[in-house]
């Protein structure tokens, strides 16, 4: 077996039985073994609900345009866990990836440290950007902020994007609650952006706390792609006040946009096909508000497919509500809710629109493709889980793991 592969089925089997953990203890020990890597590097540390991701490419997008050499890690991954670490676009190979990791996991034996699949990611990336000695790291938080692996970064800007009722077993019920975990990213002297839908009285006293400067980003327009602009576009005029960034780099920047969301991809012959990684109800309720805005008056076939741990009865009330057929399907992962089991939600909310499920992508996708006529759109969208096989279903072509290994959601806090 290939190094990198057997790397990968380590991945695998600690997903399996470490999940993820919430909190800093171990991943602060875990730098401590390796010469504290992120103290080498200035960071744009992003945070929020919906928009990080999006917010993060830009950013280092922009960074690019004016010839910085800018690290970017995100989470989670499509094809490859490769693309969660990135230098100027270009991902880490496989033979850095295996490289570092041996030196991630030797520091780990050697202290006796339990480290997660996210902390493992995280100390790759630390010592890949020190090794590369990048100029600026953009750095997406994986799971809230406060207590996120990442929060170890030394940022001389911090983002919250948006704020929205996600992961409320972990980081709280209310808004109010999961905006003050994001808002533990704010740190002390270092200023702070904030997006339009984050609630600002909590995050305006934790930032009065830490004597950062707060930024609100004003943007009434529903489309993602354009609050998430203003956000970046905002973050980089604070980062113009202390580097050398041009209005034409910020500017080109922001207008990059990630892949998968809202991809329009045409076939020859075809109708169109909307390619989205939204997955809770106000990314979802947004996608859809766009696909009307585009397609207008078209019928909708939808194929999605949802983590278990998502509010899956409102994602499905928007899918519901919107769309003339529908098919549901399941990602290879312990986190996919089953198939059948959305049907059932599905036809609980509503048993008049056509429906199918299939627990194998291949043939929920080739179900959704007969039944989408030419006056129609086709909507693919959900967990990041079933894009690798979307995008393989598509002829797109990508980088993709033997094995696509993606974090258990297993809290070990």
């Amino acid at each position: 077996m290939h190094e990198y592969d057997s790397i990968l089925e380590f991945f695998s089997t600690l997903s399996k039985l470490k999940g993820f953990r919430f909190g800093l203890e171990c991943i602060t020990s875990m730098c401590d073994a390796l010469n504290n890597p992120q103290k080498a590097f200035s960071a744009v540390h992003i945070a929020g609900t919906n928009g990080k991701g999006s917010c993060a490419y830009k950013i280092a997008k922009a960074l690019d345009c004016e010839s910085y050499t800018v690290g970017l890690f995100t989470s989670p991954h499509i094809s490859s866990i490769r693309e969660r670490i990135q230098i100027n676009g270009k991902m880490i190979s496989k033979e850095e990836f295996s490289r570092i990791f041996y030196i991630v996991h030797q520091a780990a034996l050697e202290y006796e440290l339990e480290a997660t699949y996210f902390e493992y990611c995280t100390c790759i990336a630390y010592l890949f950007f020190k090794e590369r000695n990048v100029d600026f790291a953009v750095l997406e938080t994986g799971l809230g902020g406060r207590l996120d692996a990442t929060n170890v970064c030394y940022p001389i800007v911090t983002v919250i994007t948006s704020i929205s009722l996600d992961h409320t077993n972990i980081l709280g019920n209310t808004r109010e609650q999961i905006a003050l975990e994001k808002a533990g990213i704010i740190k002390r002297n270092v200023p702070c952006v904030i997006g339009p839908h984050v609630p600002s009285d909590v995050i305006e006293k934790v930032a009065k706390e830490n004597n950062a400067t707060l930024f609100k980003v004003f943007c009434e327009d529903r489309d993602f792609d354009r609050e998430n602009s203003e956000i970046a576009r905002k973050s980089l005029e604070v980062l113009s006040q202390k580097i050398l960034l041009s209005k034409e780099s910020i500017e080109k920047g922001i207008s990059e946009v990630p892949p998968l969301r809202f991809e329009v991809i045409h076939k020859p012959s075809c109708f169109a096909i909307v390619c989205d990684v939204g997955h809770n109800p106000d990314g979802v309720k947004r996608l859809f508000e766009k696909v009307k805005q585009k397609f207008g008056s078209k019928k909708i076939t939808t194929l999605c497919g949802m983590s278990k741990e998502k509010d899956v009865r409102s994602c499905l009330q928007y899918i519901v509500d919107t769309s003339n057929t529908i098919c549901f399907i399941q990602a290879n992962s312990e986190r996919a809710i089953a198939a059948q089991k959305l049907l059932e939600i599905a036809n609980e909310i509503d048993s008049n629109t056509e429906k199918a499920a299939f627990s194998e992508i291949e043939k929920g996708f080739f179900w959704a493709i007969d039944h989408t006529d030419q006056d129609s759109v086709l909507c693919i969208f959900g967990s990041f889980f079933i894009m690798s096989d979307i995008q393989k279903l598509l002829a797109i072509d990508q980088e993709r793991d033997k094995n696509i290994v993606q974090e258990q959601f297993i809290n070990n806090s």
